[in-house]
């Protein structure tokens, strides 16, 4: 199968849809920050420092969508040990704690199928 789909084709471009997304620490703080509109279809209006970044919108937009079609898709989110140590080095617990989880569940939900990177839980502090 090649990796490029045809466009009257929808059963083979869905097919190439890739099943694990590597969430970088960029994308896992967009998520953080503006859950409630990429998960629950809130107006985005964004405040602060937030409102002077350009394409910020459209971001929070493709995040919007990939998690729409990710209700029948079901790709796997994964949060490899490098982004989890950049998490970890905000010293933003409440972040933190939430990144985890996300790692979290992607573990349960992978569990017994090969991992493509080691991920382990990080110790904080400084014998990390």
């Amino acid at each position: 199968m090649s990796d490029t789909a045809e466009p009257d084709d929808p059963v083979r471009a869905w097919l190439s849809l890739p099943r694990r997304i590597y969430l970088d620490t960029s994308t896992l703080q967009k998520l953080y920050d503006f859950g409630a509109e990429i998960f629950e279809g809130k107006p985005f209006e964004p405040g602060g420092r937030a409102s002077r970044v350009q394409g910020l919108a459209d971001e929070v937009d493709a995040l919007r969508r990939i998690f729409m079609v990710n209700e029948r898709a079901m790709f796997e989110f994964v949060v490899t040990e490098a982004s989890l140590r950049e998490v970890v080095n905000r010293a933003h617990p409440g972040y933190t704690q939430w990144v985890y989880d996300v790692l979290g569940t992607w573990l349960i939900q992978s569990e017994g199928e090969e991992r493509p990177t080691p991920t382990r839980p990080l110790r904080t502090g400084a014998s990390a």
